[in-house]
């Protein structure tokens, strides 16, 4: 394979991954994927982590993923209003 096809490939590929990465609706299921995965480890000793300050980095990964939620309900809305219009 010759450079120029192997450009165009990797531009290729390049342009599909952008497009996944920037939909909203991929961005809201992954960090719904997330916060899910957090809480699971999260929930049965919160309480206990909180008073202790015992926090770890699923901690910090749930507050992560419930970042990205906001910020895609955020990003969603312009899409939703416009088709309800």
């Amino acid at each position: 394979m010759n450079k120029a096809k192997l450009r165009c490939l990797f531009l290729w590929i390049q342009r599909k991954i952008r497009k996944v990465i920037k939909c909203p609706i991929f961005n809201f299921i992954l960090a719904g994927v997330v916060i899910c995965s957090c809480l699971w480890e999260v929930c049965p000793t919160l309480l206990e982590d909180l008073k202790s300050f015992n926090l770890g980095g699923h901690h910090g990964a749930s507050l992560l993923g419930i970042w990205h939620v906001l910020r895609t309900f955020a990003e969603l809305r312009e899409p939703v209003e416009w088709i309800s219009d």
